[in-house]
């Protein structure tokens, strides 16, 4: 298996070091092409009617890490108002197999405590093979009170454009490449703090996705769903349109973490729902709190 390229994204730190809040939670939220909704038909007055309805939700929120996708580039990013010290987004080239005219959908972060290190998993130089992964994910370390690493992926999986069928490798095979850069870092599910964050495209539950293993390899490598447990009503992140509602977005967290979340009350993923003129997805998030505990 061929190597993807490592990058540094390009980021925004804004020199104050933050001190680590009482509540800590994490947040994923696929931003329907932000700014402006769509990749093609949209002004000026659609990007700025959707960047101030997403500064709206996240000043309601008010996570401690939010990352997103399909985020045009750092310059928009930094648009959101909130006040947050660290900001990076992804800057993969468009692949002309993957409508190389439209914008990028890049993945972002921001943050109000410092990371240690960032980088990006950049898969467009990887051999336009029927089972590449699409674009990248970021992967950014914070280091936690105790001294420990908490490392996080986020990613957009491949879409299901195609069929199922066809699309589920690109999928599995970036399950694959995760497993290769834990190898570059010399981390193990099992006994290191790691979260997933992304819209993975795929069900947990869904038996349309009974034949795409990729939440199942995750768990078979040692990850629990946040959302377990939860009835399917909670677990929903699309609404229905011309396809059924499904649970496309999702937090997994290692073993190791969920050993240092246990306790009451027990640590659950949270859909929050968003008009569609916003997004397409609902964002989730997860209270990480106890991993950052002095």
């Amino acid at each position: 298996m061929l190597p993807p390229k490592i990058t540094d994204p390009p980021s925004l730190i804004k020199n104050e070091i933050s001190e680590i809040p009482d509540s800590v939670s994490f947040g994923f939220w696929n931003i329907r092409w932000f700014p402006g909704h769509h990749p093609v038909k949209q002004d000026e007055e659609s990007r700025k009617e959707q960047i101030n309805a997403v500064n709206g939700f996240i000043h309601k929120w008010d996570p401690t890490v939010l990352f997103a996708c399909e985020i045009r580039d750092l310059d928009h990013w930094q648009k959101i108002k909130p006040r947050y010290p660290y900001l990076a987004c992804t800057d993969i080239v468009r692949l002309e197999s993957e409508n190389a005219e439209l914008p990028q959908q890049g993945i972002a972060i921001m943050s109000r405590i410092p990371w240690e290190k960032i980088w990006t998993l950049d898969f467009s130089e990887l051999p336009d093979t029927p089972d590449r992964p699409s674009r990248g994910m970021l992967g950014v370390q914070f280091k936690l009170p105790d001294g420990k690493i908490l490392t996080c992926y986020a990613f957009h999986l491949k879409s299901n454009r195609g069929g199922i069928s066809e699309t589920l490798v690109r999928r599995q095979r970036a399950v694959n490449y995760l497993e290769w850069d834990w190898e570059r870092l010399g981390l193990d599910p099992k006994k290191d703090a790691i979260l997933l964050l992304g819209d993975f495209n795929t069900s947990a539950q869904d038996p349309t996705f009974k034949e795409d293993r990729t939440i199942a390899m995750l768990q078979e490598l040692g990850f629990h769903h946040s959302a377990e447990g939860l009835p399917r009503e909670e677990r929903l992140t699309i609404p229905a349109s011309r396809y059924p509602a499904n649970d496309f977005d999702h937090i997994m967290i290692s073993d190791a973490a969920k050993q240092l979340l246990e306790g009451e009350p027990e640590v659950k993923q949270e859909a929050r729902d968003v008009p569609r003129e916003v997004s397409d997805h609902s964002a989730v998030f997860l209270d990480v709190t106890r991993l950052f505990e002095k």
